[in-house]
């Protein structure tokens, strides 16, 4: 019963049943009106005959019914009544009707008795023994065995009528059966035509969940079963257009995060690592199977969840260990569609050589200052000294001011290393242009005359 297949012919052979069942209700109604109908107007007809006829004796009686066509092998009953409507004679089979038994319960006699205007029919049903009868009662007069007569009262036994109900029942009812089977029949061929699609598409989908998308369904109709066809085919084409298009995106993601130079890593809000490029595994020493509980361990920032709190953000870690590595790490929050968040991402950016050069340009610095204080301190100390009177003394003058140039020598090499420090570190090229050979040693000699003096 959970093949749709059955269902459809369970379906249409549970219609017919009921359509045949309803017709069957309806004809056999129908059928026991119009005998019914029939057999009272039959019996009206043989009261109203009756009570034309002279009724005087049994023998009258006798003639009567036989006239009329009552007989034994029938079944019927034809009694006459009283003015107080008590059985006189009775002519039929015995039904316990014997004369002097009074009738006013019988529907149709009681209606004639409280009717005394009326001369009738009278209809009602009769039930003695087991059988239903059809029963009249007419007013009529005359005189039998020292009694007025005031009514005939016929019974028809409705036997033949339920006899012909059962026939035309059992008819019907191999009728349905026969329409049963054909339909069984015709159903599972009809059916076949609705299911074999769908299980065709069905099979097909199964395909295209395994991940095969060169497949198709063939539309065999124009109606909604052939346009669910050709809806399934171009959402077969649609996903695999989609999931190509998404494949190549995901490979080319994938080679920016295997390739670039700073480490990425993605948490969701659950804690569960969904990502970590070879470059962040590199960058905390890490191995390339690795853990999401190995990965927050060695961060030193908490759960996800708290790493999740924090972003957006920028940290800068330092490890201890032999190379003293230094990360600059960028948080940036993950969003679902409906903007709740999801996770967090972490650029992990290695400033280790960045952090060991501006180190090493802080020392430079510094050596920078001790030396071009030195000189300094020298000449300023002899230089006063100078000021001080030993002007006078012309040996310790000489010395002094050989002190003097030596140091200033000394610092203007300091000076000259520094501007090539300088120009090297911002990457500058000397700009080289015609000079005049004849101006320069002009300015040259100009320059130096005092010195040369």
């Amino acid at each position: 019963m959970r093949s749709i297949h059955w269902r459809i012919v369970v379906i249409h052979v549970l219609l017919i049943v009921l359509a045949m069942v309803l017709i069957s209700v309806y004809l056999l109604n129908r059928w026991q009106d119009y005998y019914m109908n029939l057999f009272a107007h039959d019996l009206e007809l043989k009261g109203r005959l009756l009570r034309d006829q002279d009724l005087l004796n049994d023998s009258d009686i006798i003639e009567a019914a036989a006239l009329l066509g009552f007989d034994d092998e029938e079944g019927s009953n034809l009694i006459l009544l009283n003015k107080s409507m008590q059985a006189i004679v009775a002519y039929g089979p015995d039904i316990g009707i014997k004369p002097g038994s009074s009738l006013v319960e019988n529907k149709p006699v009681g209606d004639l008795l409280s009717q005394p205007h009326e001369e009738g029919p009278f209809v009602g049903l009769y039930y003695q023994g087991g059988v239903e009868y059809l029963t009249m009662a007419i007013r009529a007069g005359g005189h039998v065995e020292g009694q007025d007569i005031g009514a005939i009262f016929l019974l028809q036994p409705l036997s033949g009528v339920y006899s012909i109900l059962r026939d035309i029942q059992g008819t019907l009812l191999n009728a349905t059966l026969l329409a049963v089977i054909v339909i069984t029949i015709l159903g599972l061929a009809l059916a076949r035509t609705i299911t074999k699609p769908i299980l065709e598409i069905t099979s097909q989908a199964e395909k295209l969940a395994a991940g095969d998308f060169d497949i198709s369904v063939q539309v065999r109709s124009r109606d909604e079963i052939g346009r669910l066809a050709e809806v399934f085919n171009y959402l077969t084409e649609e996903l695999r257009k989609s999931l190509h298009a998404m494949a190549n995106e995901k490979g080319k993601l994938e080679a920016i995060l295997e390739y670039m130079s700073n480490g990425v890593i993605a948490f969701d809000f659950d804690g569960r690592l969904m990502h970590i490029n070879p470059k962040a595994a590199e960058l905390l020493s890490l191995p390339e199977d690795v853990t999401a509980e190995q990965v927050l361990a060695k961060l030193k920032l908490g759960t996800a969840t708290e790493i999740a709190a924090l972003a957006p953000a920028n940290l800068e870690l330092t490890f201890d260990d032999s190379n003293h590595t230094v990360l600059r790490v960028y948080l940036a929050p993950v969003q679902s569609h409906s903007e709740q968040l999801s996770g967090v991402v972490m650029v992990l950016q290695d400033m280790t050589e960045q952090s060991k050069l501006d180190q090493m340009r802080q020392d430079f610095v510094a050596n920078v200052s001790h030396e071009l204080r030195t000189p300094l301190t020298t000449i300023k100390s002899y230089v006063e000294t100078l000021l001080d009177g030993a002007l006078a003394d012309k040996d310790l003058t000489a010395r002094f001011l050989d002190v003097v140039n030596e140091e200033t020598d000394r610092m203007a090499r300091l000076v000259r290393d520094l501007l090539t420090l300088s120009t090297l570190d911002n990457q500058k090229a000397h700009q080289k242009q015609p000079i005049f050979l004849d101006e320069l040693t002009l300015d040259v000699a100009n320059k130096m005359a005092v010195a040369a003096q």
